[in-house]
């Protein structure tokens, strides 16, 4: 599996070596130059240069989804049947116990608050960086699979089945938007809390 990482001066991509064949679900990137990426079979990339160089990082053997990092030391990761917590850049994890048990996407909007999403309409919170999680009302059994928010109070969840939820009270309720679409959704960029992009299945 091969990085790539744009050059907006240049509009062009530049092509990464990972050091793995193993499939890669997720990235993420605190600043220019630390990054982590996750994927099939507990696999853990980090890069501090840029992506110049990647190294593996060890957490488990389930497959891992989700990941996001708060600033460079504190991040969290997330997939079948887990949920981890690190302090110090991924060299050591702590696993964490939300409700639910598959999860695919996970965001923080600091280091105390923080969501989750994932199999059969499971929606989670902490308020406490990931020490106690309480589970969310989503009004769904879809399968959700990205969660965003645009501040503290406005956020976005987007699932199977054209799924995209929308709370504006901090995750107390969620209200099903009307997308018009049927396909799996789970690209989820949050601009404001009005202009929100997605992207699914069948392009």
């Amino acid at each position: 599996i091969l990085f790539v990482s744009v050059m907006c001066t240049e509009s062009q991509w530049i092509s990464q070596t990972s050091g793995t064949a193993t499939d890669l679900n997720n990235i993420y990137f605190v600043d220019a130059n630390t990054g982590t990426a996750v994927g099939l079979s507990g696999t853990v990339k980090r890069t501090t240069n840029g992506g110049a160089n990647w190294f593996s990082q060890t957490i488990t053997a389930e497959h891992l989804y989700g990941v996001f990092f708060v600033n460079a030391n504190t991040g969290f990761v997330c997939g079948n049947g887990l949920l981890s917590k690190t302090t110090n850049g991924g060299t050591q994890w702590v696993d964490q116990a939300p409700p639910g048990g598959l999860y695919r996407g996970i965001y923080f909007l600091d280091v105390n608050t923080g969501y989750a999403c994932g199999g059969s309409g499971v929606l989670a919170k902490t308020t406490n960086g990931g020490t106690n999680w309480a589970a969310l009302t989503s009004g769904t059994t879809q399968f959700l699979n990205n969660v965003k928010f645009s501040d503290a109070s406005t956020g976005y969840v987007t699932g199977y089945t054209g799924v995209l939820l929308k709370t504006i009270d901090e995750g107390v309720t969620w209200n099903l938007v009307n997308t018009g679409l049927t396909e799996l959704l789970f690209g989820l960029a949050v601009i404001t809390s009005d202009l929100v992009y997605v992207s699914g299945e069948s392009g």
